[in-house]
């Protein structure tokens, strides 16, 4: 019941990861695209609501716990994103499939 409530929110938060420039991997099909994105937009919701329930639950002074937890779960969402390593590999990946298919 008291997640319905939260509908509204939840488009707009939505939305507004949607609208960041958030780099992603360049994928070729549409649906794959779309997918992508949607993951990303889902990921940050939960993380929001994962964040509000921790900062519900803090019993630390000024909230302290709250602070560090989000430092924590924001450079571990961008380590996540993160996709320059991916890039990297997919190019290896790609080199090597050019390079065998070549011989």
């Amino acid at each position: 019941e008291s997640i319905k409530s939260l509908s509204e929110l939840r488009t707009h938060f939505k939305e507004f990861v949607n609208n960041l420039a958030i780099e992603k991997l360049e994928i070729k099909q549409e649906r794959l695209e779309k997918l992508q994105e949607k993951t990303i937009s889902e990921a940050a919701w939960v993380q929001l609501l994962i964040t509000i329930k921790f900062w519900l639950d803090d019993t630390s002074a000024s909230f302290e716990k709250t602070d560090i937890f989000i430092e924590k779960a924001v450079n571990t969402s961008f380590d996540i994103l993160n996709i320059a390593p991916i890039k990297s590999v997919i190019d290896l990946g790609k080199f090597l499939f050019k390079e065998k298919m070549m011989k």
